[in-house]
């Protein structure tokens, strides 16, 4: 763990109460605290939005990056609580920091879906699949979303999902297998299991999603644990299932793991391979590992096969050793599975969030002519910032609470992440409550110091603005977003 010294002195504002105000303020300094994650089995592997990633450069300029990013940061905060009679309410935060620079890149539905494919791909080769065979942006239903739709992109290895401002991943393996498909915290839609080959050429004859949802349905079943042994169950192509020998000596396909949600054994090189992943990313094991042989570019090979919740994980013992471990193409096969010759609706390319009403338009010419005023430049709408500045007054009309922290549990610099906002180098946020109008907010921050001071912060360039109405007490809720890329 390393801690930077901070670059200035910190501020941190005293409780005060004017007048029928009640205010909320959130301050830190310009100083961080950096926690840098080390596995022994990689060099050079670190954390980035909570996910383990391999980066085998070697380079002395990627490891001191490394010490400096940001992703996995906490800032040095203390915080300040005022309440008051009335029902408005204001609250202000600034943040600092560094980044790891991220190349843009072609095709992706949104900017979050971007981060975590790279998060990804630096896990290990082809973790998600190539950008030229992923769908373009694409409205899926979803009850609970805004709408009954929400946005997604497949992958060849699975799906990402924007839900309530983060990405997800669908339980894609679990669907497929189980014959239902997802479209609500608690709807599903049942259809068969499709006869499209697990793993392999598209032209093996098995064995199949639909095997596993019958001959071989026994692998579903609950498994007592059996550390220490070898994986000796065999699938023929129709499903059948057989015990034989182990697939091999070695201690890969030894039992290291043992799920207890889904009562399910892992071999060792799976178990591995999902540590450095994180579960979150692969899912529980839901059947158990079994050998099989299927043609692999005309080839037939012997395979070992595990499905979990959202991926599909082979093992080939003479492939080379970075490719021993693969995914199978839930994503490519799911898609199949669902639309078939039927193309997904594709969304539209601008969202409703990315929009000013007139009231937030009349905001940003005073906040620009405010800043004129005061020698600054005006700030620029920022698409990433209207997404989350947006988000979270709606949250918190929605929900009736007031804190920079929204009903997630999410920090602005979290939620940031999960929005794929990158490139700034300072960034904050000030929130308002219990004004409708632009004139009446712009005077609530321009009368608190530290609201002000974010309105006039000179390394701001770029701006989001959000307003919402809704629940009680305050009905009204304002959220502005800074940033400087």
């Amino acid at each position: 763990m390393r801690s930077s010294a901070p670059d200035s002195t910190p501020i941190w504002s005293s409780p005060r109460q004017t007048g029928n105000n009640a205010a909320v303020a959130f301050l830190t300094c310009d100083g961080f605290v950096f926690t840098l994650a080390v596995d022994p089995p990689c060099e050079g592997l670190f954390c980035i939005w909570g996910m383990n990633v391999c980066n085998t450069s070697k380079t002395s300029d990627l490891e001191n990056d490394v010490k400096e990013q940001f992703l996995n940061m906490r800032p040095i905060s203390r915080r300040a609580v005022f309440r008051g009679l009335s029902g408005t309410a204001l609250g202000a935060l600034v943040v600092g920091g560094m980044r790891i620079p991220i190349d843009a890149a072609a095709g992706f539905a949104d900017p979050a879906f971007e981060a975590q494919w790279r998060a990804g791909e630096a896990i290990a080769p082809n973790f998600w699949g190539p950008l030229s065979t992923a769908t373009g942006a694409v409205q899926e239903a979803y009850r609970e979303a805004a709408g009954g739709q929400r946005l997604v992109q497949y992958f060849d290895k699975g799906r990402m999902e924007l839900t309530d401002g983060g990405v997800t991943n669908g339980l894609l393996a679990r669907e497929i297998i189980t014959g239902m498909i997802q479209t609500g915290n608690e709807s599903y839609e049942h259809r068969p299991a499709p006869a499209i080959p697990i793993a392999g050429d598209t032209d093996n004859l098995g064995p199949t999603y639909a095997a596993l949802n019958g001959k071989a349905s026994g692998l579903l079943l609950a498994a007592p644990a059996r550390i220490g042994m070898h994986v000796t169950t065999t699938v023929a192509a129709d499903g059948t299932i057989a015990m034989g020998d182990s697939m091999t000596g070695s201690d890969a396909t030894t039992v290291s793991a043992y799920d207890p949600e889904t009562k399910h054994n892992v071999p060792q090189v799976f178990a591995q391979y999902r540590e450095r992943a994180s579960v979150a990313a692969i899912g529980l094991a839901i059947a158990e590992p079994f050998a099989t042989t299927v043609k692999v570019g005309g080839t037939a090979k012997q395979v070992l096969i595990q499905p979990f919740e959202r991926r599909v994980l082979t093992y080939t013992a003479d492939n080379p050793p970075p490719f021993q471990v693969e995914m199978g193409n839930i994503g490519q096969h799911y898609l199949r599975w669902r639309y078939g010759d039927s193309p997904p609706i594709p969304a539209s390319p601008a969202t409703p969030s990315d929009q000013l009403d007139a009231e937030e338009a009349d905001f940003l010419a005073r906040i620009n002519a405010y800043r004129l005023q005061n020698s600054l430049p005006p700030l620029t709408i920022s698409p990433g910032l209207m997404r989350t500045a947006k988000w979270l007054s709606a949250d918190m009309a929605a929900k009736g609470y007031f804190s920079h922290t929204d009903s997630l549990g999410r920090d602005l610099t979290a939620r940031l992440h999960a929005f794929g906002v990158t490139g700034n180098t300072s960034w904050g946020e000030n929130i308002a409550a219990g004004n409708a109008s632009a004139a009446e907010t712009f005077q609530q921050w321009q009368a608190s110091p530290d609201h002000n001071e974010n309105m006039l912060r000179p390394t701001f360039t770029t701006i989001g603005i959000g307003r919402a109405q809704g629940a009680a007490p305050y009905h009204w809720y304002w959220t502005t977003d800074f940033g400087n890329a």
